[in-house]
């Protein structure tokens, strides 16, 4: 690692970059010497994911004195924000949202609901949480009013077990995809997106790309209760936080499912993704700033 850092140093000292735009919290920690001493004030920090933060000390206190340094830090989450506290005035105007959308919609129309046909809850995504996937399965394995499709690589060997000792015959595992060939391909086989996950402490600030997903196509889609993505969807027809804790959980999708007004969920769509739209023309203008400055 050492020799790592030296070399990257080396690099960007021989180029005398005026700038520096750095990706991940693991490269920021690598040149944090360099960040907060020759380019204090000329990079800006994109900060994705929690990553060490909970595992290695001091991580989490040297990413604050990285963003401190920064001209500005963009982050894919409001909940990572509030998780680093960053209320600070030393980190007073240098913060920003930069979504994982590439901010153009499609011009899907509302997909509507198949009379007398089991609700398609699909999942896409790296497969984990084995442990939770095995209960959510649990809860829905045996009601024939869903059907629930997992579509990612991870550990399927065991879910797929876990499903064929119990007899659900309505969950599939479907594996790899590719996101850019097989995405209209899902969501056109999807009537709720499953953006269900276990509130662990890297999870729950997050907000999924298939939040993205289900705004550009038109989606309904089920959240975790307690997550930041629960608090972020306040409001919005369009999204339903739910636990595997709740009593009589199937009956309660199925109810909330099929009282959804088409009308009241184009609207939130709209207003949502004008929500989203903002924080991009914020973010653009501020990266221009940054690049004439």
């Amino acid at each position: 690692m050492m020799g790592y850092r030296r070399f990257l140093i080396e690099a960007i000292r021989a180029q005398k970059f005026d700038k520096l735009i750095v990706f991940t919290s693991q490269a920021a920690i690598v040149l944090a010497d360099l960040l907060c001493g020759e380019y204090r004030g000329r990079f800006i920090f994109d900060y994705r994911d929690i990553t060490y933060e909970f595992k290695l000390p001091g991580y989490k206190r040297k990413l604050l004195e990285v963003m401190g340094a920064s001209s500005c830090t963009m982050f894919a989450s409001p909940g990572f924000i509030e998780f680093l506290a960053l209320g600070e005035d030393r980190f007073k105007g240098k913060v920003c949202l930069a979504h994982n959308s590439q901010n153009a919609w499609t011009s899907f129309a509302l997909p509507g609901k198949r009379k007398g046909a089991p609700i398609r809850l699909n999942y896409w995504g790296i497969v984990r949480q084995v442990s939770f996937i095995k209960s959510l399965c649990d809860v829905f394995g045996s009601d024939e009013r869903f059907d629930l499709t997992f579509y990612g690589e991870g550990r399927i060997e065991d879910l797929v077990a876990h499903c064929r000792e119990r007899g659900y015959s309505n969950v599939r595992f479907a594996g790899r995809y590719n996101y850019r060939e097989d995405i209209e391909g899902m969501v056109a086989t999807t009537d709720i997106v499953n953006c269900l996950y276990e509130n662990d402490r890297a999870t729950c600030p997050t907000l999924a790309v298939k939040l993205y997903d289900a705004l550009n196509y038109k989606l309904p889609i089920l959240v975790s209760k307690e997550s930041y993505l629960a608090k972020y969807l306040h409001g919005m027809t369009f999204g339903h936080a739910v636990s595997l804790a709740d009593a009589n959980l199937p009956d309660c999708v199925y109810s909330w499912y099929s009282s959804l007004d088409e009308l009241s969920m184009s609207s939130d769509f709209d207003e949502f993704r004008r929500r989203i739209e903002s924080d991009d023309e914020r973010f653009c203008a501020r990266l221009l700033d940054f690049s004439k400055g």
